[in-house]
């Protein structure tokens, strides 16, 4: 997860990635948020005291909970046909010229 107050003073742009593995297949979807109210003045958090758990938090509510649900399934199902794919070659007899 990448964050970074680039945006302005009370905004924060957080680039995340929700991922999967299942053994050789790997699959990732990425989410880009502009959260607004999180940075700034107190008693808002300063950009540079937020910690990774904020972030998170702030993300999962930002997509909610359809959203990061959506997201673990549709990771790992793509993990699982890119595993299927490198694990089950079609293999074809014969020559390729006849």
């Amino acid at each position: 997860m990448e964050y970074e107050n680039n945006a302005s003073e009370d905004k924060l742009v957080v680039i995340s990635a929700a991922q999967g593995q299942d053994g050789v297949g790997y699959a990732r979807k990425v989410f880009t948020n502009t959260l607004t109210g999180v940075v700034g003045p107190a008693p808002l958090t300063p950009y540079d005291s937020l910690t990774e758990t904020q972030v998170v938090t702030l993300v999962q509510a930002d997509i909610g909970p359809t959203g990061v649900a959506a997201a673990e399934v549709y990771v790992d199902a793509q993990a699982t046909l890119k595993k299927e794919s490198i694990e089950d070659l079609p293999t074809n007899t014969g020559l390729p010229w006849s």
